[in-house]
């Protein structure tokens, strides 16, 4: 459904030194300890990105809205 979105995504990539994490906020093990007390997706998202965000100088969020 988004391939094309994707596909852009990485021909970006490539022009850059930039590292894409894709975090699967049901599955990813340190998001479901760290946030299940989510329960709506826009708060565990905010939830996860302020776990990465620990991990780098900045952070971008994509998502199928953005």
């Amino acid at each position: 459904m988004y391939d094309i979105a994707q596909q852009s995504l990485q021909c970006y990539l490539k022009s850059t030194d930039y590292t894409l994490i894709t975090v699967d906020l049901d599955n990813n093990p340190v998001v479901q300890r760290k946030c299940s007390k989510h329960k709506s997706v826009y708060y565990k998202k905010h939830c996860a990105a302020g776990l990465f965000l620990s991990q780098t100088d900045w952070l971008l969020v994509l998502d199928a809205d953005t």
